[in-house]
């Protein structure tokens, strides 16, 4: 074995994902060669499997040769999904630098976290979103999403280059600036939550879970230059029940009628965003049928969605309680 098999060249460790990824790296015997804008915020991780970290911009990559040379694996999960302005010229075209600066390291696995979102869920008329399928994105991100796994996949057709491409789904957990799942949360300890729709699947995949399957990713070397949802599709009744059990609470989800419901979401549209307690997006998330499943993947790596989301609701909630948000 080289002495450099275990080494990692990554992007976005100080983000959200990235933060997860590295102190599940703690427990391994992998090393890894980050790269950030602001090193502060990754120094602050005190993490032992973090070898050195590189101050930069995506663009510039080439300019860290050395340490390319001295990696097995480059893991991409830098990306801009709130800034529209900096969504292409991030998520695509600091992409197309990032690979042309490997072209001299083809020892490298490249492994690229999308997102399920380029699936377009609601222009899409399957409801199984599966890997196979064409894509119909709806907004600037997820487009660009799209046209960067589009690149991944022309440049490896071009070059001897080996990669894997994950696309996971609503990922939560703790330490997420965006409090995740916190509102449904607050709302079904109050008693308030309801139910339109028995039959409504919900799309969440726990943080510490994509940890997993790309430790699990690394450790069988897959990078077999394909596709893959990293999701753990449920029913809407089953979830908020992992969120009760974690609550201790007991009672059943209120039912209203779908067309009640309906209408008054209609109605509520014309009010401010903050006056409203459903709206179109709301209810249609109350009805979603749709889900990317993610047997694919876990029949592979042999690992078990639901139960990862079951844990994570529960690890979820105790984080929440602990800064007393609920």
């Amino acid at each position: 074995m080289n002495e450099f098999d275990k080494n990692i060249f990554i992007t976005g460790g100080s983000g959200f994902m990235g933060r997860h990824f590295l102190k599940a790296m703690e427990k391994s015997d992998y090393k890894c060669f980050v790269l950030t804008r602001d090193s502060s915020r990754v120094e602050k991780l005190n993490n032992k499997a973090i070898v050195e970290i590189l101050q930069g911009d995506l663009t510039d990559i080439g300019k860290f040769q050395v340490q390319l040379n001295q990696c097995a694996y480059f893991i991409h999960m830098a990306g801009e999904k709130s800034k529209e302005d900096k969504m292409h010229s991030t998520n695509v075209k600091a992409l197309k630098i990032i690979l042309n600066s490997l072209l001299p390291f083809p020892q490298i696995r490249f492994m690229y976290l999308s997102s399920t979102g380029v699936y377009g869920i609601w222009n899409h008329p399957e409801v199984m979103l599966t890997e196979d399928l064409p894509c119909f994105p709806e907004n600037l991100y997820e487009r660009t999403k799209l046209e960067a796994e589009e690149m991944i996949s022309t440049f490896s057709s071009k070059h001897d280059f080996r990669f894997i491409i994950l696309r996971p789904s609503n990922v939560f957990g703790e330490e997420d600036n965006s409090k995740k799942l916190l509102k449904l949360i607050q709302t079904i300890k109050r008693g308030l939550f309801f139910e339109v729709d028995k039959h409504c699947m919900v799309n969440y995949v726990y943080v510490s879970y994509v940890t997993e399957v790309m430790m699990a990713i690394l450790r069988k070397d897959l990078f077999d230059n394909g596709i893959y949802n990293v999701n753990s599709p449920i029913s809407l009744t089953k979830f908020t029940g992992f969120i009760k059990a974690g609550l201790g609470k007991g009672r059943n989800n209120l039912k209203l009628p779908s067309l009640l419901v309906a209408a008054i979401a209609n109605l509520l549209e014309m009010l401010p965003a903050r006056f409203r307690f459903i709206d179109k997006t709301k209810f249609a998330a109350l009805v979603n049928k749709k889900i990317y499943p993610s047997e694919k993947l876990e029949k592979v790596l042999n690992l078990d969605g639901i139960f990862a989301l079951q844990t994570g609701i529960k690890n979820l909630i105790e984080y929440y309680r602990r800064n007393k948000w609920i």
